[in-house]
């Protein structure tokens, strides 16, 4: 296993559908239209039922059944559902073993949802604007875990890289010491093979280490690893991950009380 092995991988990866290729451009729009994107989802029947089942999933327990796109943009907003048409792509491109992360596809499905949504009701009570912008990179930010699930199973070394994750406290320096590149910088390849938003890419690669990346990118690519802290593939919002996170909010100069109340509403909602 290798970085050569990953960035093959990547290349090779099939072009994105052509239903979410409108809705990237769709977005690339100043003020892009919901009618549009509502038609541009309802015009693929495996998105429109990909979206629903994540709408009416446990995490977001409305008491009332989601039946349409329509209800799910006007209820989400359209940045939210942006992100969850990215994560249905996701799914559906890849067919992916993530045992060696020692957790289970589905597990890692309700984790990158459990990821946005925390984002979405943390950030919103910091800068509206900003929380759609973030969101739905949310979504994305481990899919790189995906690429090298899928090199690890090959080779010789899965016991061992499935016995550090477990053992280890950065999941990102296993990795690294595996394939030379933690799953965030995966993502940003995988982007950039796709002609992602730079905005996304450049966000992305730089939560592996915010003090690196530009100025501009720098407080985005922060609230994605506070985030990454709080909820892993490793522990969901346990006593260790929810002070490692507000150590990382402290240092990097967020409100540590909009922190706060965001963890214990999200924890009142999943533990009902």
């Amino acid at each position: 296993m290798s970085f050569e092995s990953i960035v093959q991988r990547v290349k090779s990866m099939p072009p994105l559908p052509e239903s979410v290729i409108k809705v990237e451009k769709l977005f690339m729009q100043k003020e892009p239209s919901l009618n549009e994107l509502i038609k541009i989802v309802e015009g693929d029947s495996v998105l429109t039922a990909d979206i629903l089942a994540m709408v009416n999933s446990p995490l977001y327990s409305f008491s009332k059944e989601i039946v349409s796109v329509y209800q799910a943009v006007t209820l989400f907003g359209m940045n939210t559902v942006r992100g969850l048409v990215l994560s249905s792509m996701m799914k559906n491109s890849f067919v992916f073993d993530i045992s060696p992360y020692n957790i289970s596809n589905e597990g890692f499905q309700e984790v990158s949802s459990l990821q946005s949504h925390f984002m979405f009701q943390w950030y919103m009570a910091i800068n509206i604007e900003e929380a759609t912008l973030l969101v739905p990179i949310a979504f994305l930010m481990e899919t790189g875990k995906l690429i090298i699930a899928n090199e690890v199973s090959k080779s010789d070394y899965k016991d061992e890289f499935s016995r550090m994750i477990e053992e280890e406290e950065s999941i990102e320096e296993t990795e690294k010491l595996f394939t030379g590149l933690t799953s965030s910088e995966v993502t940003a390849l995988l982007f950039e093979h796709w002609n992602f938003n730079e905005t996304f890419v450049n966000i992305i690669k730089g939560s592996s280490n915010p003090s690196r990346v530009d100025d501009e990118y720098r407080k985005y690519s922060q609230a994605l690893d506070i985030v990454k802290t709080l909820i892993s593939v490793h522990e969901i919002m346990t006593e260790q991950s929810i002070e490692q996170a507000r150590r990382k909010i402290l240092d990097y100069h967020f409100d540590i009380d909009k922190f706060d109340r965001t963890v214990k509403r999200v924890q009142q909602k999943l533990e009902h």
